[in-house]
């Protein structure tokens, strides 16, 4: 989601287009659009979210981001099966707290 946040945030001018949506059920929707840069000759990247209803009525949590075709979730997923199947759960919980507590929130200033 860091590597992602911090691309977009080089995203100064330009554009975002929602391009459709759409009503998945059980509380959950996908949402796709178009980022432009306004830079010309740049090609627009396409990015799908998929959204759910959380703990209440209009109140929703993005739960996978498809960047161009690939699914953050999956891919993810793909990354932890490779750590546990080469260390173990231990060792994949160890390494995901140290990178939580090192890496600085999304959003933050840097000096």
């Amino acid at each position: 989601m860091q590597t992602y946040a911090s691309r977009f945030t080089e995203y100064t001018s330009g554009s975002f287009k929602i391009t459709s949506t759409r009503d998945d059920g059980d509380g959950e929707f996908f949402v796709s659009m178009e980022v432009s840069t306004g830079e010309p000759n740049s090609e627009p990247v396409f990015v799908d979210y998929r959204v759910r209803e959380a703990s209440g009525k209009n109140k929703f949590a993005v739960f996978d981001i498809i960047v161009e075709g690939v699914s953050m979730i999956t891919t993810q997923r793909s990354e932890f099966a490779s750590v546990i199947t080469n260390h173990d759960v231990d060792y994949l919980i160890s390494q995901m707290a140290s990178k939580a507590i090192a890496a600085p929130a999304i959003g933050a200033k840097k000096n």
